[in-house]
């Protein structure tokens, strides 16, 4: 058996102390590296967290924009629709006014008492010419002469006021325009009556005879 002295024992003394202080300084250091993983892996899953959060909130604000703005695409395309049906129901509405307007300005009963005026206005102008086209008995020829028409007027022209023309005339003889008269259709003088302006003719009713003259 071998007896250790005072300072050897010592000094295996100290070198245990050493070799603890050595293992719990590493031990020490290993808990310190591990608490300071753990705080990172803690810290990148906040990290993380953080992140999917701002993600989940950014998808929920374009989900809402994208729904907002489908809903105002779908508002706008009901409110155009519906002015365009709205205008295209007054157009209609105006067009079948103007249609019904139209029908009842030149109804066939609107158009009778023209045509009929029209018809007596040609019988009259072509009785003369059927009177004329008829050759009287020889006898009543020679026994009965028909004596000519001369008007005691003569004619100056036409004058038109407003929509109406009215036949100019003067006394036979006379140049004055201030002894001029006008005669509308209808009217007489000295017993001739203005029964038409037909263009450049005077139709006058004299004594049952049409008697056509010639406007200046």
């Amino acid at each position: 058996m071998i007896l250790m002295t005072g300072p050897t024992r010592a000094c295996r003394v100290r070198r245990l102390l050493s070799i603890g202080v050595i293992v719990c300084a590493l031990l020490l250091s290993t808990l310190v590296l591990l608490n300071q993983a753990e705080i990172s892996r803690l810290a990148g899953q906040d990290e993380a967290s953080t992140q999917d959060a701002k993600i989940a909130l950014m998808e929920t604000q374009i989900a809402n924009l994208s729904q907002a703005i489908q809903d105002n695409r779908q508002q706008a395309t009901e409110q155009l629709k519906t002015h365009a049906d709205r205008a295209h129901l007054d157009l209609k509405q105006k067009l079948a006014t103007i249609e019904s307007a139209l029908n009842e300005r030149l109804a066939p009963s609107s158009l009778l008492p023209l045509q009929a005026h029209i018809e007596a206005l040609a019988a009259r102008v072509n009785a003369p010419r059927e009177a004329a086209s008829i050759t009287p008995p020889r006898h009543i020829a020679q026994t009965k002469k028909i004596k000519p028409q001369v008007p005691p007027f003569t004619i100056n022209g036409v004058e038109l006021r407003g929509s109406e023309r009215f036949l100019v005339i003067l006394p036979s003889g006379s140049s004055t325009l201030g002894e001029a008269t006008l005669l509308r259709q209808g009217e007489s003088t000295a017993g001739w009556q203005l029964d038409a302006i037909d263009g450049a003719t005077a139709v006058f009713l004299r004594e049952g005879q049409a008697l056509r003259l010639a406007i200046p």
